[in-house]
């Protein structure tokens, strides 16, 4: 496909291609302990780490101002916050830069900006955080936005996914929240 295809073909075809690597990632690092974050900026809270949230169950979602499943989210993890937090769930929100990527220092103070508008406009109340570069979601396999990871209270990732409904991750919560 790559070397015959049309544009769309060949873009369709890459698109699967990461789709498969992330769900890959995703997949090896259930059961292992989870590799810390690295964070450059703090939109709220911070600074914050796996490490901090041991003995607790920490969520970590990754997200970006232009994917619109995301705004639908952050409602969802208002709500689960204010519901959870005092049974032991941390949620860590992490994006980077996309439109400004390896852009100019005003591109990325526009970014940012527009990151803290959003935070704003959903009155999110857990940590938010800005990743220095694509590192990160690249080791979640976070690349397919929103992506969810539950790391249980001794640092091992439970789940990885789109969260939300989704009934296995709705019982896996719930089961890392119960267990003490």
């Amino acid at each position: 496909m790559q070397a015959t295809g049309t544009a769309s073909q060949k873009r369709t075809a890459m698109g699967g291609h990461l789709q498969l690597r992330d769900r890959a990632t995703q997949l090896a690092l259930l059961g292992q302990e989870a590799p810390d974050i690295s964070i450059k900026q703090w939109i709220i809270g911070g600074p914050a780490s796996l490490a901090d949230s041991r003995g607790r169950v920490a969520l970590l979602e990754f997200w970006a101002t232009w994917c619109k499943p995301c705004h639908e989210m952050f409602p969802k993890l208002n709500v689960l916050h204010e519901e959870q937090k005092s049974r032991g769930l941390d949620i860590i929100a992490l994006t980077r830069h996309y439109l400004a990527y390896r852009g100019t220092a005003e591109a990325m103070a526009d970014e940012l900006e527009l990151m803290r508008k959003m935070v704003s406009e959903h009155s999110v109340k857990f940590h938010v955080g800005v990743a220095p570069d694509e590192r990160l979601q690249t080791i979640y396999g976070a690349n397919g936005l929103p992506t969810v990871i539950l790391v249980d209270r001794e640092g091992i990732v439970r789940y990885a996914g789109a969260g939300g409904d989704e009934p296995i991750f709705v019982r896996t919560l719930d089961k890392y929240l119960t267990a003490e």
